[in-house]
C-alpha cells in the first residue's frame, strides 16, 4: 500500500548554488519516496550533489501538491544554518545504493 510523503531535497547546481526541490510523493516506504524524488529532481535540473533535507510521512489526509524547484526558502536556510550547514545533510547516493 502506498502512503504520502513530503520529500524536501537540496542540491548544488553546476554554478555551486543550493537549489531546493519539494515533492509530495506516494510510495510504499521512505526509501522509495526519496528515490522517486531524486529521480525527478535529477531529470528537472542537473544537480551535482543532492542531499536529503527532510522526509515526512503524512498519517492523515492532507492537501500538499507543490513541485518547488527554486532558491531555498528562508525557513529552510535558517534551519540549515542551525544544523551545521549543507554538508551535514545525508547524501542521496547512500539511499540509491541501498536500493541496488
Amino acid at each position: 500500500m502506498v502512503r504520502p510523503f513530503k520529500v524536501v531535497l537540496l542540491g548544488k547546481t553546476e554554478e555551486g548554488y543550493i537549489w531546493q526541490y519539494s515533492f509530495l510523493v506516494f510510495a510504499r516506504n521512505k526509501t522509495e519516496a526519496v528515490q522517486l524524488g531524486v529521480e525527478t529532481a535529477m531529470s528537472r535540473r542537473k544537480l551535482s550533489d543532492i542531499r536529503i533535507f527532510k522526509v515526512r510521512e503524512y498519517k492523515k489526509p492532507t492537501v500538499w501538491a507543490e513541485l518547488h524547484g527554486a532558491w531555498p526558502e528562508d525557513t529552510v536556510l535558517d534551519e540549515l544554518e542551525e544544523i551545521g550547514g549543507y554538508e551535514t545533510l545525508p547524501k542521496v547516493q547512500n539511499i540509491i545504493e541501498e536500493r541496488v
